[in-house]
């Protein structure tokens, strides 16, 4: 679980960033499972791939499959996040992108605060994230 250490407040918007570079062949499949307090919009290489909003709570994560066919691809990808934390109680983000080669290679991408990149003002800025628990760490747990 990673997020922005001035962005606590309610209603606070932050930016999150990371780049992915995926070794050469052929790709068999490729996923993306993410969450967050509270609300977020994943694009892969400019495309939205998912959200969670609304009534989906962080404990019920979102899985993206199929980016082999469209989003993901050998060499440099970007994956961006816009995320809220509208309670202003606890804020995080977690994913963990997957791709499986044809080889039988897996690359497993997860969110930690070496990989990713986080802003507050809009995405102008971005800085390194904090790291607010490992999963299964309080105050989240596991999923259910």
């Amino acid at each position: 679980w990673i997020w922005h250490a001035k962005a606590l407040k309610p209603e606070t918007a932050v930016s999150f960033r990371a780049e992915l570079a995926l070794p050469a062949g052929e790709l068999e499949k490729a996923a993306l499972i993410f969450t967050c307090d509270d609300s977020a919009v994943v694009s892969v290489n400019g495309r939205e791939v998912g959200s969670q909003t609304g009534s989906k709570l962080w404990y019920t994560p979102t899985p993206v499959c199929g980016l082999e066919r469209t989003n993901l691809k050998p060499g440099r990808n970007v994956i961006e996040v816009a995320a809220v934390n509208h309670a202003g109680t606890g804020a995080g983000f977690l994913a963990m992108v997957e791709a499986t080669y044809k080889d039988g290679r897996i690359v497993r991408f997860p969110t930690n605060i070496r990989g990713w990149k986080v802003s507050n003002d809009g995405g102008k800025t971005f800085d390194v994230p904090v790291a607010v628990c490992p999963y299964g760490g309080q105050p989240y747990g596991y999923f259910k």
